[in-house]
């Protein structure tokens, strides 16, 4: 701890040693906070006060002392809940799961991150807490939608933080941020407590994950935090693992092909089975992703706001979600002719559907519109079933 920023296992080992009191550890945390927080606007709801409060035996714990920043969708007892909506300000009457989990290991929760309004963007912007800002680039954003915690991690600000994911909300911030973040499988820990935006969303959840500088604090944070009561240790590690370079959407980066690259040769090297796919398979699958998120027309979404006006980004949204098939084909087609590719597949992907009815007549779920392909690493790829 005495020299740059400490992670979250070499904080936890200081104070467990006794070098460190935990009272220092957030006291340093509150000054970073202060010194970044004008350019950030990241952590918009600090609860220092309470958390110093809150400190007891922590030493020997596995995240004893960490200060951690947990998204706004998770419950804090005392905090809001706003999901960026002016007049959602759902005072928090209890604490989420996930944040029982964190201080019954230690962790000292330092307050809310801001999140996209209804947390239906990737942009980390909204009218009630503002706009959040890249650490090393005022000019632009963190991602989202758990660009708030990610900012924060990699301003050094904490060393852990705990956001969702449905549709990159932990990935893409993480890139856009440079750091490292982990999405594990849905049964692991689930949605442990979040808000639910989208209650009648089935076919796939939203879940928890975690960001962090360095790929040894996501396992701290893994092995530490996924329940032992219900025997769902970690994961039997896969022997064949799928890969891929390029997806057909945008052409990558030479650094992020190089990436790629050395973490195949990586598993490799220590006896992994590493295969190859066309990555025309990931676009299929987000094009299955899109849909199946916008099946209900943005309906949930909708029902958040009772009334308040939504950001233009997120109404523009909106109005595409619920826009009927023949308008959606004569907005593609327009978009087609403007160059404008990839748009005109996602409009063509997207929009309301009703539910499919087997052969005896009955309602299926949107679910039934997936079928498995080859099953690479554990993990089942979708397609579109014929309809």
């Amino acid at each position: 701890m005495s020299g740059g920023v400490a992670t979250a296992a070499e904080i936890a080992a200081a104070v467990a040693a006794g070098t460190i009191a935990p009272v220092e550890v957030l006291a340093r945390h509150v000054a970073r906070h202060r010194a970044t927080h004008g350019r950030l606007n990241a952590l918009v709801q600090p609860r220092h006060a309470a958390a110093a409060a809150e400190i007891g035996d922590v030493a020997g714990l596995p995240l004893g002392a960490v200060p951690v920043s947990v998204k706004e969708c998770f419950p804090v007892r005392g905090s809001l809940t706003t999901l960026g909506i002016p007049r959602h300000d759902r005072k928090d009457d209890h604490d989420a799961e996930i944040v029982v989990r964190l201080r019954a290991a230690g962790a000292v929760v330092v307050g809310k991150a801001n999140v996209p309004q209804a947390m239906y963007l990737h942009e980390t912007e909204n009218p009630v807490w503002g706009r959040t800002n890249h650490p090393w680039a005022p000019d632009r954003g963190p991602g989202g939608s758990s660009g708030g915690d990610a900012a924060l991690v990699a301003a050094g600000v904490v060393p852990l933080a705990f956001g969702t994911d449905l549709a990159g909300s932990i990935r893409q911030p993480a890139h856009a941020c440079g750091i490292a973040g982990l999405l594990p499988r849905s049964t692991a820990l689930g949605e442990v407590g979040a808000f639910d935006t989208v209650p009648h969303l089935t076919a796939v959840r939203p879940r928890t994950g975690f960001l962090a500088r360095s790929v040894s604090d996501l396992g701290l944070a893994y092995a530490t935090l996924v329940d032992p009561r219900t025997g769902r240790g970690p994961p039997p590690a896969p022997r064949r693992i799928g890969w891929w370079t390029d997806a057909g959407v945008i052409r990558p980066s030479p650094a992020i092909v190089r990436g790629v690259q050395e973490a195949v040769a990586a598993l490799a090297a220590r006896g992994y089975e590493t295969v190859p796919i066309d990555g025309g398979i990931g676009l299929e699958a987000a094009w299955l992703l899109l849909a199946i998120l916008s099946a209900d027309g943005g309906a949930d979404i909708r029902r958040l706001f009772a009334g308040a006006r939504p950001i233009p980004g997120v109404a523009r949204l909106l109005r595409l979600a619920g826009l009927p098939a023949p308008w959606r084909l004569w907005l593609a087609r327009l978009a087609t002719l403007g160059g404008r590719r990839i748009e005109a597949e996602a409009i063509r992907a997207t929009g309301p559907r009703a539910p499919t009815r087997n052969s005896a007549g009955r309602r299926m779920p949107i679910r039934s519109l997936v079928r498995p392909l080859s099953p690479i690493g554990g993990v089942v790829i979708c397609r579109w079933a014929s309809r």
